[in-house]
């Protein structure tokens, strides 16, 4: 049997979510605070209530303020501005098959979404995992999504990763939109800091051992440090 090769720590960064994601699937008393692409003299960027995050479409040169570097898009020549890549199933699934990648592990931005409202941070996370677990859906076997789970209070947490499992998501990760004492929390004497733990399913997983990450509680945006077997369940 040929080996798989698994992309294990992609990201869907906020320039390639749909520009409408939070104001179509929000309920409507949130909408005129959720995040909205809106026009600036610099070219559409997203804004949430009065905050500016990043940019929309993947304009060239938009990751020049940082660092100079350019998307991996840009460097391969297939950068259009406007097109969602990295979201659209079948463009997506061709820069896979031209990289000999067979299926990817998609996290969540590497920006925080820094919305300040818990309440209305939740709402925006459920909108995202209901929008990542359909484009998942799309190829199952290739797109591995993992979903936002909210770390205000483990309730809201735990009533989250049910979720996750309800809509068909295998994995979710605790991004962290604001940081007090770091993720980790003291318990029993130990310090544990966990950022992205495989869900339980019902069939097997077509990618292998069920997997989790272990957190780094000094990093702001819970990216996994490292991959761990774990038992399944």
């Amino acid at each position: 049997m040929n080996p798989r090769i698994i992309s294990a720590d992609d990201h869907i960064d906020l320039q390639w979510l749909p520009k409408d994601l939070w104001q179509k699937r929000v309920p409507p008393a949130w909408r005129d605070r959720a995040p909205k692409v809106v026009e600036t003299p610099e070219g559409p960027y997203w804004v949430c209530g009065n905050d500016r995050w990043d940019p929309w479409g993947g304009r060239k040169g938009a990751a020049g303020a940082q660092g100079g570097r350019r998307t991996a898009l840009e460097k391969g020549g297939v950068l259009e501005p406007g097109v969602l890549r990295p979201t659209t199933t079948e463009l997506r699934l061709t820069d896979m098959d031209r990289d000999g990648i067979d299926a990817t592990v998609m996290y969540g931005p590497i920006v925080p979404l820094l919305i300040q409202d818990p309440d209305l941070r939740e709402v925006c996370y459920r909108a995202y995992n209901d929008w990542l677990a359909e484009f998942c859906a799309t190829a199952p076997d290739r797109l591995v999504g993992a979903g936002l789970i909210p770390i205000d209070d483990p309730k809201t947490a735990a009533d989250e990763v049910r979720h996750l499992n309800q809509i068909g998501l295998r994995t979710g990760m605790f991004l962290a939109a604001r940081v007090g004492r770091g993720l980790g929390a003291v318990v029993g004497g130990r310090r544990r800091g966990g950022v992205a733990h495989r869900l339980p399913s019902r069939r097997g997983s077509p990618h292998g051992p069920v997997q989790r990450s272990e957190g780094d509680p000094g990093r702001e945006h819970g990216r996994p440090r490292r991959l761990l077997d774990a038992p399944d369940g």
